[in-house]
């Protein structure tokens, strides 16, 4: 199937399902769809092809598309693929793919994504920071003032592994870690504490990569799954399982067992 998607690259319009955004901003139609006090564990395999209750960013600032491809369980039954458009991406003022719901109060939310070249699925993305996984962004960000905590798996600046960033005000702190290209990911909200967690498989322990302080963020924020396909010749092809949202309390065995 993945040889199909080969054709994908040649930039058609945004072919996309779910409700629409231009610029990041919260729709007047979006309410908060999560809350620990009121919601109960929020799993999304992937396998409806509208993908209700998902909000998704289409385009930039000044209306480029931000992806050529996205589609759930129609290239592949049970995942959400995604090329990015060249030259998008999360950085400092700078956009890319998002697909998010809104989550109020403290969470984690939890993702399997594996990066691939869009040109040779069979390995991983050559160019630097073409990379997936997922965010945390204040809905009322803006030119200037993006505040966000992205945690990501692919090809990072020289090597394949993680990153853990934050941006505040738009001005981004990022570290990047040796790693593989397919990763479980989990950020963990606990008040103004943003914590990122990476494993590389379901028998592998996890590993807290960095823990933020973000103060400033609000109660309710975007949370979701974001793609990069930084530099004009950009060959990110990202294939996302299973996002999860919980309660930091429901499951905490995993949190105690990771290494830190």
């Amino acid at each position: 199937v993945l040889a199909g998607l080969l054709v994908w690259a040649t930039r058609p319009d945004p072919d996309v399902s779910g409700t629409g955004e231009s610029d990041g901003k919260r729709p007047a139609s979006e309410t908060a769809t999560w809350n620990r006090a009121t919601s109960e564990r929020f799993v999304d395999a992937f396998d409806d092809p509208g993908l209700p209750g998902w909000s998704i960013l289409e385009r930039d600032r000044v209306g480029e598309p931000l992806f050529e491809r996205l589609d759930a369980s129609t290239s592949r039954p049970g995942q959400l693929i995604v090329i990015p458009r060249v030259s998008t991406g999360w950085y400092q003022n700078t956009q890319g793919t998002m697909l998010s719901r809104l989550v109020t109060g403290d969470f984690v939310a939890g993702v399997t994504v594996r990066l691939s070249n869009r040109h040779d699925p069979s390995l991983p993305p050559k160019m630097s920071f073409n990379s997936a996984g997922l965010i945390a962004r204040d809905p009322d960000s803006g030119l200037n003032s993006e505040n966000w905590v992205i945690a990501s798996v692919g090809m990072q600046e020289t090597e394949i592994g993680y990153k853990s960033e934050s941006t505040r005000n738009s001005r981004t702190e990022l570290q990047v870690y040796h790693g593989p290209r397919e990763a479980d990911l989990r950020l963990l909200r606990l008040g103004s504490t943003i914590r990122v967690f990476a494993r590389e498989n379901a028998s592998a322990g996890w590993i807290e990569l960095r823990s933020w302080q973000r103060d400033d963020l609000p109660a309710t924020l975007q949370v979701g799954v974001l793609c990069n396909g930084w530099g004009g010749q950009a060959d990110a092809l990202a294939e996302f399982d299973s996002f999860e949202l919980f309660d930091p309390e429901e499951e905490s065995d995993w949190l105690k067992a990771s290494d830190r």
